[in-house]
């Protein structure tokens, strides 16, 4: 268990030293945010919604993330452009369905994208997981119903069927790749209050994504962060305003001891 814990806590340390540029084609609510956090842990966001500069900033990324939350047609035009790039020219791909199985246009949408790209990581709520594949989860907009324990299979099979990394957030986190499983214990329940928070954890792991060589621990490490830093700032805070900031905080000032005695991993 130390073993996994270091190999986190050397990754979280490398992005800083690295600062891997992440592309992000995200959503329009949580453009912001989901860069705030990536500055806070030491990447370097860069976001676009033009298709005319998208190939060259692809290519000189690092890693590439897609998150389809407010989905339109010329989003999905982009989308496709960017996976063909980044496919030619291996940069990891990171994958957000974003309400995948609320709306058929979503779950279609998705499928679409997962059959053209080669994603590293697919990062969602449960609900999410398990509407990508087939079955018909409980969700309320944007929002799963769903636990994770009732996503393994569907998590299992999505692993193999596209050859990546599926990581599951909710009151446990989960990482899947093939056969092998991860849950992380930490993360509140102040999150739920905050728009965007799963949008951030896709986001921090793009960044680990980026950095390290196995994407399974990445995926793992990138969750672990999350769930501790959420602990942290609930901490200091008083209602959701303060959560958000304090949490940014966190990311930025997490310490080493604080890390090592949060964290609640199982393998």
């Amino acid at each position: 268990m130390i073993h996994i814990k270091n190999e986190i806590w050397n990754a979280f340390h490398k992005i800083r030293e690295k600062k891997p540029l992440i592309c992000n084609l995200t959503n329009s609510v949580v453009m912001n945010t989901t860069a705030n956090a990536q500055l806070a842990i030491g990447a370097s966001p860069i976001v676009s919604q033009s298709i005319d500069e998208i190939e060259e900033i692809v290519q000189k990324s690092d890693c590439l993330l897609i998150n389809i939350g407010t989905l339109e047609q010329k989003s999905i035009e982009l989308f496709k452009k960017a996976i063909k790039v980044a496919n030619r020219n291996e940069v990891p791909i990171v994958i957000d369905p974003v309400g995948a199985g609320f709306t058929k246009f979503r779950t279609r949408t998705m499928q679409e994208l997962l059959e053209m790209s080669e994603p590293t990581l697919i990062r969602g709520n449960a609900a999410e997981m398990m509407a990508l594949a087939g079955s018909e989860p409980l969700m309320k907009g944007v929002d799963s119903l769903e636990r994770t324990e009732s996503a393994l299979d569907s998590l299992t099979e999505l692993s193999h069927t596209y050859d990546c990394v599926l990581s599951a957030s909710g009151e446990t986190d989960v990482v899947v790749k093939g056969d092998k499983l991860a849950y992380i214990g930490n993360g509140t329940l102040d999150a739920t209050l905050v728009t965007g928070m799963g949008c951030i954890a896709t986001a921090v792991s793009a960044a680990f994504i980026a950095i390290m060589e196995d994407d399974y621990s990445a995926a793992i490490g990138a969750m672990a962060i999350m769930g501790v830093c959420e602990e942290a700032a609930r901490q200091h805070s008083h209602g959701p305003g303060s959560f958000y900031v304090a949490f940014i905080d966190a990311l930025y000032t997490l310490k080493e001891e604080e890390f090592y005695h949060m964290l609640r991993i199982q393998l």
